[in-house]
């Protein structure tokens, strides 16, 4: 009887073990699940992690750049010659931004953020720069700030250049006939894609029959601009890091360098090389140890060849 009671107690406490294991879980799978939810609705990413195109952990290398598009040289000039005056790009921003159609960030002159902290009010925005809706000053927009992305994607086996975000830049003339530049806000280029890929440009001083779109223009890279800023621990521009012009220019012209050199890097035959070499050498490894062992007699081999001596 008393045996019998311990095996009732012993199999309750089995169950009651059993069920509050898998309450247990239970309750950890959802808390789990609800902590990557809120993780995924809370959790702003860096502007530089957000890419339709990639897998962060993909990216095993990363050059942050900043460039000077001045629209009065060449091919630059595209941006503001458009087909239609109505489909001029800074125009198109505006109407964009004034619709709530895409969001436009706060410039900064410290690291850039891309998110509802620094979002742009087109009324402040028309108020702080003397904008007329009626008046589009596309005429001052004499420049744009880029974003560029450099990256290597070790999955895809892809490197890749990428204009991440475009910021014009408004530029008038003081009392003194000083020209200030005004650079007035950042559009993610993704953002814009849907209402410049058909606004077609003239991209060929040569043939001016060929036009391409304003999204082409900058996915093909077909602008050139000055490099005024990389992404940096200091949060410096260049000006700032290299204040004389000899240098500025040599610390331009080596981050260009750099950036052309590791492209290149990558697919430099070194690596298979290397592997061939290991392979000769293995090869050729194998080929004197099969010669050394014909050569050099064995135990058996000097045993046989007596015999053979003797047998004649």
């Amino acid at each position: 009887m008393f045996r019998t009671e311990q095996i009732i107690a012993l199999i309750l406490s089995v169950v009651a073990t059993t069920v509050c294991f898998a309450q247990s879980k239970s309750t950890a799978t959802q808390l789990r699940r609800k902590t990557i939810e809120r993780n995924e609705t809370d959790n702003i990413k860096p502007m530089q992690l957000q890419s339709s195109e990639t897998n962060n952990d993909n990216i095993q290398w990363l050059r942050v750049v900043y460039r000077d598009l001045d629209l009065s040289k060449s091919p630059n000039g595209a941006l503001k010659n458009t087909s239609d005056d109505r489909k001029d790009l800074f125009a198109i921003l505006l109407k964009l931004i004034s619709k709530g159609d895409i969001k436009a960030y706060e410039y900064q002159d410290d690291t850039e953020r891309f998110d509802d902290r620094t979002a742009v009010n087109i009324s402040s925005l028309f108020d702080r720069f003397d904008i007329n809706a009626n008046d589009i000053p596309s005429h001052d927009v004499e420049r744009y700030y880029i974003i560029e992305h450099y990256y290597f994607d070790s999955r895809a086996s892809k490197f890749n250049r990428v204009v991440k975000a475009i910021c014009p830049v408004l530029e008038r003339r003081s009392i003194n006939s000083e020209i200030i530049r005004y650079p007035m806000f950042w559009v993610m280029l993704d953002d814009i894609r849907t209402q410049i890929n058909s606004v077609m440009v003239m991209t060929d001083d040569n043939n001016n029959v060929v036009r391409h779109s304003i999204e082409n223009f900058f996915d093909m890279n077909m602008y050139k601009g000055d490099l005024y800023k990389t992404q940096n621990t200091t949060n410096k521009t260049l000006v700032q890091l290299y204040p004389d012009p000899d240098d500025l220019a040599h610390a331009r012209d080596s981050i260009e360098q750099s950036l052309v050199a590791f492209e290149k890097g990558l697919w430099t035959p070194a690596f298979n090389n290397s592997n061939t070499n290991v392979k000769q050498n293995k090869s050729k490894a194998v080929a004197k140890k099969a010669v050394e062992e014909k050569t050099t007699p064995t135990r058996a081999g000097t045993a046989r060849s007596v015999r053979r001596k003797h047998s004649i």
